[in-house]
């Protein structure tokens, strides 16, 4: 009987946005399931088997990941940039979690919220086209605007004489799953800041940022801290100790199959030291933690590299 009221609703839903909603709204605690899931589970060498990556608020440091060549996303843009789908700030040793608990409503084309102000911005418009069904991540560069299907943003807020501010979105996603072939477009700000100009920007962070982006668990060994000033000894600014810091691990061997981090061990550290090869997820971990433990503030952006252009797309 349930098999026969999934396979009647599921159909339905697609058509009818009230079943939608509805289908939508029973979803979530499964999905809050998965990411618990995921987080208690973190060293088994799972792999998953969808060519769509499963994005949500936590981004855990396990075992091998296969990829595939299935396309998913075909984007529109006048230039390719790296298409976000959720940032993670606070880091346990094995798992990110993106710890927003803010949840604003977009509807169609609103003018959402006042981001952050920033200097050296430029507006920039992306329409993504989906090639697989069963997402409801929206995808985007920069920080997002607007967009032009009902959606939510997830944020949170910082205290201010006389009102609040909203900080940066770190994930969008649409209000019922995106079918094959839909397509929405997002207006968003990238920063246009050049290396000069960042390598003068000095170290003066706004406290709300050291709070959030400097945390490091306390678990976090010694020699990863070591490792990190060594690496940076020789470069005067943040901007170049960062640069010195990618090209440090530019030097470790990528793995898609990589083993996960013994149980209780650190990844970050693990990555580093014993197993000295891992992929993306780990690259971008260890280059937070190491920038953290240097006292720059850093997260992680999990997403979609630029892709390869099209030229038959014109």
């Amino acid at each position: 009987l349930l098999a026969v009221f999934l396979a009647w609703t599921i159909p339905s839903a697609a058509a009818s946005p009230r079943l939608a909603d509805l289908w939508t709204h029973l979803d979530e605690p499964w999905q809050e399931v998965q990411a618990w899931w995921n987080r208690l589970f973190t060293s088994l060498n799972y792999q998953g088997q969808s060519a769509l990556v499963d994005f949500g608020r936590t981004m855990a440091l396990g075992g091998g990941t296969n990829l595939s060549n299935v396309p998913v996303l075909d984007v529109h843009a006048t230039q390719p940039r790296y298409w976000k789908a959720a940032a993670y700030d606070k880091y346990t040793g094995s798992v990110w979690i993106n710890t927003d608990s803010v949840e604003v409503s977009w509807q169609e084309h609103d003018p959402g919220l006042a981001p952050m102000a920033y200097l050296m911005q430029q507006v920039f418009t992306q329409t993504v086209h989906m090639l697989e069904s069963g997402e409801d991540t929206l995808f985007f560069a920069g920080q997002p605007l607007r967009v032009s299907l009902p959606a939510r943003a997830y944020l949170s807020y910082l205290p201010l004489p006389g009102g609040q501010q909203a900080t940066d979105v770190s994930m969008v996603s649409a209000r019922r799953r995106l079918r094959r072939g839909q397509s929405y477009t997002m207006v968003s700000v990238l920063p246009i800041a050049s290396p000069s100009y960042l390598r003068v920007a000095g170290n003066s962070y706004p406290d709300w940022v050291t709070e959030r982006y400097l945390q490091l668990p306390l678990t976090l060994p010694r020699r990863v801290r070591t490792l990190a000033r060594e690496v940076v000894k020789e470069a005067a600014t943040p901007y170049d100790q960062v640069i010195a810091v990618e090209r440090y691990l530019r030097r470790i061997p990528y793995d898609r199959q990589t083993p996960a981090p013994p149980a209780g061990h650190d990844a970050v550290d693990w990555f580093l030291f014993e197993s000295r090869r891992g992929y993306c997820d780990y690259y971008a971990s260890a280059m937070v933690v190491m920038c953290r433990a240097i006292g720059i503030p850093a997260r992680v952006w999990q997403g979609y590299a630029p892709g390869e252009y099209d030229p038959s797309s014109r």
